[in-house]
This record gives structure tokens, C-alpha cells and sequence, in this order.
């Protein structure tokens, strides 16, 4: 581009800024990426959703994502404090033991849940067995 005659530099550069993107955040856009990685994988997150969302209410189930699995360790977002303090005090032992009894085996020994952006159309992620405890 440095030899390049003006009239193309100016060509190159004003098809270059009509054809950006608006700015995104990286963490939504790693989390597409890494929900497509996992998408066909069917692992124990992909069964543990399925569960997840046949032991909660639909007006429930619509505020949350299970974002990651590991070490028995499942990390929910969920969309306000609200959702996140009726889940977490007075739901997260029951929850616990129904997605166990669901999977018919221990997987989940403890669940987190954080206030987050839910991803529309996200699938969770699997994290690698190797970081487990």
C-alpha cells in the first residue's frame, strides 16, 4: 500500500470503513466462538442443560445459562439479582440433588451463579477434564 496511487488509497480506505462492524465486546464473542466449539460435542454439559431446563420453570429457565462445568462445579448466569438470590438461597440444594437424580450419577457437586449478560442462542462450555481437581 505504500506505492499505491492516492486515488486507491483513498478507495481502499473508504470501502474499508463503510464494511467494519460495529465494536463488540470480546467476552460476547468468545462466547460464540467456544458455544459453536461445543455445540456438537454432546458432552455431560449438553445432558445437563437438557436437565436444567425440564427441572425449572420455563419464567425461570429463560433468565439463566449454565455456562461451565468443572470439577462439579456449575457455573450459572443468571440475568438479575433477584433471579440469582431465589436460586442460590433458597433453591441450590434442591437444584443440585434434581439435576443428579435427572443425570443419574453426581456430577454436580456445587453450583455458582453470577449476574451476566444471558448469550440469546449460546450453548454452554465444557471445560477440559484435565483442570479438575
Amino acid at each position: 500500500m505504500v506505492f499505491a496511487p492516492p486515488e486507491v488509497l483513498r478507495m481502499f480506505w473508504r470501502r474499508y470503513n463503510t464494511a467494519r462492524r460495529p465494536a463488540a465486546r470480546m467476552g460476547e464473542l468468545a462466547a460464540g466462538v467456544l458455544s459453536k466449539q461445543t455445540r456438537g460435542r454432546g458432552g455431560p454439559l449438553e445432558a445437563l442443560s437438557a436437565a436444567w431446563e425440564s427441572i425449572l420453570p420455563r419464567e425461570i429457565a429463560d433468565y439463566t445459562t449454565l455456562e461451565s462445568l468443572r470439577g462439579g462445579l456449575l457455573r450459572v448466569v443468571v440475568a438479575d439479582a433477584g433471579t440469582r438470590f431465589v436460586l442460590s438461597r433458597q433453591l441450590n440444594e434442591m437444584l443440585t440433588a434434581s439435576l443428579n437424580e435427572a443425570l443419574g450419577k453426581k456430577l454436580v457437586k456445587q453450583i455458582e451463579f453470577r449476574i451476566g449478560r444471558r448469550q440469546r442462542g449460546s450453548r454452554p462450555v465444557e471445560e477440559s477434564a484435565s483442570d479438575n481437581d
